[in-house]
This record gives C-alpha cells, structure tokens and sequence, in this order.
C-alpha cells in the first residue's frame, strides 16, 4: 500500500506540474471543437486539424500562419516537447540559434482539448499548438527521417534502462546503424515504393495490419540514396512531352531537379546553422521533414530557382534545448554526453546532405549519355533483391529526334552468360527510347524517355512447395561514364507464375 501510495502521489505531482507549463503557455488563439484526426507519416503521438473560430482568427494570423494553417499535436507521449517549443520560441532572433527558424512555428498549448476519435468517439487531450507542415498541399509527399545511430538514451525523459536498451535494438536492424539515418514514414510515395511488392506475399502474412508493420520496417531498411530516388520520382506530378512545345508546366524530371537542388540548399543552410549554434545538444529522436507538392508541377517560368521543397526539424519529446548558461552548470560527464549525441546528430544532417547533394551531381550534371542499361531483379523482403539479368544498350547524339527504336534485348547474368526462365527459353527486355527536347524556358536541352515494354521469360525468383514465381521489377541506369549514371524503376507488378512472368511497362524520364 504504500508503494501504491507513492506512485499516485508522484502522477499527482507529476501532474501538477504539467497543469503549470500548460497555464503558462496557454495559447491565444480560439479554436473549433472538436479537432479532427490527421493521417501521420510515423510515430506515436497522434495530429488533430485545428480551426480557428472566427472570435480567434486575428490572433491566430498575427503569427504569419493562415487561421487554417494549425495543428494539434497530443502531448500525452510527448509533453517535455512542450517546454522545448518553448525555450526555442524565445530564442528566435537571435543569431546564434538560428537553427530554431527551421522549427515549426508555435502557437502555445490548448489544455483537455476536445477531439474526434476513429469510430465516431470523442475526447479530451492536451495538445501542442504547431504550424502544420502541409498547408495549402495538394498531394504532399512527405517523408520523415529519423537522425541518429540511436533514438533512446536511459533513463532519459522518462525512457527506462530496459525501454532504452530494446530501441536500440530495433535501431541495430535499421539504417540508423548504417548511416545514422533511417525513413521512419512516407507519405504519398511514389508508385513504385507504394506497389513494391506487398512483403506480405514474401513472408506469407495476410492482413493490413501486419503489412503495415511489416512496410515500416521496410522503409526503415532503407539506404539513404534509395529514399531520396523515390522522394524526387515526381511523375505522378503529370505532364508529358508535348509535340506543340506548350506546355506551361515543368516535366517530370525538370520539377526533379528543383526539388532535389532545393532540398541540397535547405540541409546545407540546416547543417550551417548547427555548427553556429554555441553549445552541443542532446537531440535524441528527432526527425527531418521534407515535403514536395507531388500533384502539380510548378509553372514554368523564367526563374526556376524558386524552393518547391520544404525541410523542417521535428519532434523534440525526446530533446534537451540546453543554452550558454545551463550548459555551463553540467559536470564534465554531462557534457560529454552532450558532444557525443551532438556528433551523431551533426553526422546524420552532413549525410542526409552528401547523398541528396550525390544524386543531384550524377542525375543532373551531364553533358551527354552514352549507354543505357536495364536490369531486372526479383523483389526479396528484408534481404537483398535478386538479380535475374540485365542488358545494355548504345544510346545516339542527343539531338532533337534521336531515338532507340523497340528493341528485344537478351538478358545476361553477372557473369556474362544467357540467362532461361523457367520455360528454357531465353529471357528478354523489350525497350525504347527517345530524346525529346524541353520547352523553353528550361535549364536543360532536353531528356531520355525510357520505356520497359515488357520482360518475358524470366527465371523463377522465389520458390515454394507447389510451385515457382517472381515479383520482378526492373532499373533503368544511364551512363556517362563509368562514374556517373542515374537511375529510375518501374511500378513493379504483381505475382504472376509458370515462367510467364513479365514487368509492368514503365516510363522513365
């Protein structure tokens, strides 16, 4: 009993404390109730729509965010997220923090908020004021990258030794181990990662449930140069080459280029603006946003420099904002705790930075393509995809009209050697390809337009008791030479058996 005792007296204090902040940072806008659920990329804190009430639109616009432009955030998994909104909002200005301008903006707190639930529940919560990232979006595509080889530290903001030690775990698994980043979610992907695969077919699990676990963890596998691929695959933005030259619109794979140069602008400014600030931090499981209007393509217009992109810095439950003044109160253990999980923070932005910055050199600084090559793999859940052959072909000048008429291509194993499906016959690709020039103004001549019609004959990838298929999908790879090429993929198809198994045409620009 009195354990019992000491526990409800620690809530109780604990929630005392709580009540405190949020009357302090109580904010001055006026909301409609009940807020409405959004759909959320990752984690575990749930996001509601706010609206402003037309008694407390002034006050929510003074701000610079539109009445419409808010979101709630439930603090119930991460209230310590709260204070440091709040430290970071009175830091602004100053330009030593100028990191905190890559923040959301912050509206203060709204205290037992009333919330719609799924099933037509309600509710009351404590909630987090925050500019929504999304506003005015289309079709936003949004993926959230967690920074750091290790997203929990032990007994810190309430992680347990144990709870700290299972993270860990999982993040050993992901490619927070490898490259001290991983996706934790992706919104509006593009088609090719929205279809890869269902891994539910490889691992024999029925059930949306399930799969959208076991698709998490796909993404979190997922290296650096593979998530930015995906994140500037822009044809779902539409538009194609127009035979009159009117298109008022930028191209797929102009509208590409501008995100992904914007993309390399933003980190680099994020990366600067962390080596000015004057003290290391202790950010622990924090993300990067970035988001792209993937629905529309931008006009086209003389400047073409203008920032498609948005990156943001995100999710601070886990995160000490610590000034010149408190630092110089920790023990020298305290601060090389600091500097360490500083460092990792610092590596996971420089990364995110050389690998978008890697693929805007070698997709987007050539003179000239020389070859083009087409590999086909069959999709593997968790390991490494199976390659059944590839081809190549000698591309022409690149001049207006030029063109790779429909060709059978014979797929070659790594070593060189035929490769047969499952019927003896020799599996093949059949593409073309043309140049097409762009419409001015543009800051390129023009592009490849690539087209996998179909691959036949391909060998089986994956093998049960009954019987044998594939879940292939093929990559298209230019080359300058044998240091830059650039690569784009189909939508991947599904299963298909008894050595009949063909790729799902796909363009690639």
């Amino acid at each position: 009993w009195e354990w019992f005792g000491a526990q409800c007296c620690g809530k109780s204090r604990k929630r005392e404390s709580q009540l405190r902040i949020l009357s302090r940072t109580q904010t001055t806008c006026v909301f409609q109730e009940p807020a409405r659920p959004l759909l959320v990329a990752g984690g575990t804190s749930s996001f509601y729509q706010l609206a402003a009430a037309d008694i407390g639109a002034a006050a929510c616009e003074d701000s610079g965010v539109p009445k419409d432009g808010w979101i709630g955030k439930d603090l119930g998994h991460a209230f310590d997220e709260l204070a440091f909104y709040d430290m970071a909002q009175s830091l602004r200005g100053d330009k030593k923090w100028r990191v905190t301008n890559f923040f959301l903006r912050y509206g203060g707190s709204l205290q037992d908020f009333l919330v719609a639930r799924d099933g037509g529940n309600k509710g009351s919560v404590d909630l987090i004021v925050l500019e929504s990232l999304v506003h005015g979006y289309h079709m936003p595509r949004l993926m959230d990258l967690k920074i750091g080889e290790f997203t929990a530290a032990a007994n810190w903001k309430g992680k347990s030794s144990f709870a700290s030690w299972r993270q860990r775990v999982l993040d050993s698994h992901t490619n927070s181990a490898v490259e001290g980043v991983r996706l934790e979610g992706f919104v509006n992907p593009p088609a090719f990662l929205r279809s890869e695969e269902d891994p539910s077919i490889d691992l024999g699990i029925n059930g949306w449930k399930m799969s959208k676990k076991t698709r998490r963890i796909l993404y979190q596998r997922k290296h650096l140069s593979e998530v930015w691929q995906a994140f500037v695959d822009l044809r779902s933005s539409g538009g194609g080459f127009d035979a009159g030259g009117s298109n008022h619109r930028l191209l797929p794979a102009e509208f590409s280029e501008v995100a992904l140069l914007s993309s390399v602008a933003q980190l680099a400014d994020i990366l600067h603006a962390c080596q000015e600030v004057p003290t290391p931090q202790k950010w622990i499981g924090s993300s990067v946003c970035v988001v792209v209007e993937s629905g529309v393509a931008p006009e086209r217009t003389e400047s073409q420099c203008s920032r498609p992109v948005r990156v943001c810095l995100v999710d601070w439950g886990r995160s000490e904002l610590s000034t010149e003044q408190e630092h110089g109160t920790f023990t020298e253990e305290e601060r090389q705790d600091r500097a360490r999980y500083w460092d990792m923070y610092l590596r996971g932005i420089l990364k995110m930075t050389w690998e978008a910055t890697r693929l805007y050199w070698s997709s987007f600084c050539v003179l000239k393509w020389e070859r083009l090559r087409v590999a086909v793999y069959d999709f593997n859940f968790g390991k490494r995809d199976r390659f059944l052959g590839a081809a190549e072909v000698k591309l022409p000048e690149c001049v207006s009209g030029a063109e790779v008429q429909e060709q059978r291509l014979e797929l070659r194993s790594a070593l060189g050697a035929q490769v047969k499906g499952q019927d003896a016959r020799l599996a093949e690709v059949v593409v073309r390809a043309a140049f097409h020039t762009y419409p001015k103004p543009s800051r390129f001549r023009g592009a490849w337009q690539v087209q996998v019609l179909r691959a036949q004959h391909l060998p089986a990838g994956d093998h049960g008791v009954s019987s044998s298929s594939s879940d292939p999908f093929a990559v298209v790879t230019l080359y300058e030479d044998d240091t830059s090429a650039a690569a784009g993929r189909n939508h991947g198809p599904p299963r298909s058996i008894d050595g009949r198994t063909s790729v799902v045409p796909g363009t690639v620009e």
